[in-house]
């Protein structure tokens, strides 16, 4: 995975969603061990739509469980929109 991706996603975690750095980890569940809520999911889902400039299918972000399946969510999309041009 792409450590700028995971870095990005983890400020995303701790400045827009007010999560202690610290628990943030690639494996550190975003609802059990994060807490997020269903409203942090759709904060969530909306600032990575701006951090990255890409449309993410909510259905998917409620699917993912951890930090690093977020991030390898956004690698995906992010290579398939190159890939797409």
């Amino acid at each position: 995975m792409e450590n700028d991706i995971f870095a990005r996603v983890t400020n995303i975690l701790v400045e827009v969603i007010g999560v202690d750095r610290e628990l943030v980890r690639e494996e550190a569940n975003v609802r059990t061990e994060l807490e997020l809520d269903s409203l942090s999911m759709l904060q969530l889902l909306t600032s990575l739509e701006d951090e990255f400039e890409e449309t993410i299918d909510d259905s998917h972000i409620y699917n993912l469980r951890t930090v690093g399946d977020i991030a390898q969510y956004i690698q995906r999309i992010k290579t398939e929109s190159v890939d797409r041009v």
